[in-house]
Formats: structure tokens, sequence, C-alpha cells
């Protein structure tokens, strides 16, 4: 009943929340998501990049640290994952990564008693632990502790460390190198498809070992209800 509904109005805001709820209801859209990227799309990622590739070379080690992890891509680029962040350990149990994501991220109260890192080790996961090691070693021989743990790279492979790489460069060129594949429909993929399949690839994973990898918190629905997916894989188990 106004031309504008004022949200310094109580009243007014209240009628605004109301007819949006109510419009809800018509929207039929479906909800898009993004399709998950699986450590087969790694591998085959990995199996068309040349040896000489440094620009992509990164791109795969940011989707691998992502899928190992089980990482939300804005975690680790635009700046916020420097080198510090990452930490390699040799134990008598084996070798292992340390990815410290709480290093620059605020936790939230309810994760702050959950081990403040993902791990990423040679025995459980020796493609990711590979990939990993030679990034460092082509990036990171000589870099200082505060620098970018992805820096810009330039197609010809000049490493720029006063910039940090981007989300929207990343999920570019992870489709290009999709496509490159031949995995179809290449565009659904987007940053949070690791995240989603780095879950998935662990669904035989005990969900505890799951929510501190991926740092959601304790019972988290959001992993159980929004990540877990009945794909065909898991359903020609029972049927």
């Amino acid at each position: 009943h106004s031309p504008w509904l004022s949200s310094q109005d109580d009243a007014e805001y209240r009628a605004f929340l109301k007819a949006r709820r109510a419009l809800r209801k018509l929207d039929d859209t479906v909800v898009k998501k993004a399709l998950p990227l699986t450590g087969r799309h790694l591998t085959l990622m990995a199996e068309v990049i040349p040896a000489y590739d440094v620009f992509d070379a990164q791109i795969l080690a940011v989707w691998t640290l992502a899928h190992a992890a089980i990482q939300r891509l804005g975690e680790i680029l635009n700046g916020t994952a420097l080198r510090r962040n990452i930490r390699r350990y040799s134990t008598p149990l084996g070798d292992f990564f340390a990815f410290f994501y709480f290093k620059n991220n605020k936790p939230k109260m309810a994760k702050v008693k959950q081990a403040p890192y993902a791990m990423i080790s040679k025995n459980a996961n020796p493609f990711a632990f590979q990939v990993l090691e030679r990034f460092l070693q082509m990036f990171h021989n000589q870099s200082e502790p505060s620098d970018f743990l992805f820096p810009k790279v330039s197609k010809t492979g000049i490493i720029d460390r006063t910039c940090s790489l981007s989300t929207s460069a990343a999920v570019k060129s992870l489709r290009r190198l999709l496509s490159k594949c031949q995995v179809p429909t290449p565009d659904d993929y987007s940053g949070h498809s690791a995240r989603r399949g780095g879950f998935l690839d662990r669904i035989h994973v005990p969900l505890g070992f799951t929510e501190v990898q991926g740092h959601w918190k304790p019972g988290s629905m959001t992993a159980q209800v929004e990540y877990d997916v009945l794909h065909i894989a898991r359903r020609m188990q029972f049927f």
C-alpha cells in the first residue's frame, strides 16, 4: 500500500518480508549448483598439461589443493593464502602437507576447537602430494613466507609475485582444460566445484574426518544435505 517500502520503518519492512516470502512460492527456477570436480577430472587435466607449462601447472595445483583439502576457492586465491599457509612434514608414518586455512581466515566460534589445518598425505593421496610438491619446487624455491601462495603468472610463464591469481582466472582456465579433456559442459564447473567434488570423492571417509578437513562444524547439516549427492556410482552399490 505504499510506492516504496522503507527498511527503516519496522511495519513497512515486515510487510516487505511477508511479500517476499509469498512471491518466493511462485519461483519455479531450478537451483543451479556447480558440478563436482572429482579426482578423475584432475588426473585427466594433468595428462594434457605439458611439463614446461608453468601457467597450467599452477592452475592444476590450485584445483588439486582445493579438492584435496576440500576448501573453498576464495580461501586459496585472491591473495588469501600465502606461502606460509602450507608446510611439508616428514614423520615415521609418512610425509604430508598441512594447509593452515585459518592463517588469514577468522574462524567461526563453532570451529575453533577443530584442527586448524587440512592434511594431504603422500600415502593417502599420492597424486595431490606430487602435484603440490612439484608446484612448490617450481614457484617457491626462492620465495618468502609472506609471498602469495598462488601468484599471478603470464601465459609465457613469467611470475609476478606482487599480484595474486584471481578466482575468475582460475575458473576460466579450469573450463579451458576440461574442454581440452573433452569433459561435457565445462561451463557448469565453477569455484565451488573442487570442494563439492572433494566431498563426494570421500563418501567412504567417516563424516567427522571430512568435517575437519573441510572445516565444517561438527554435525554440519550443510555437509550432509548440500554436498552428499546420491550419484550413480553410489546407487549402483544397492540397485
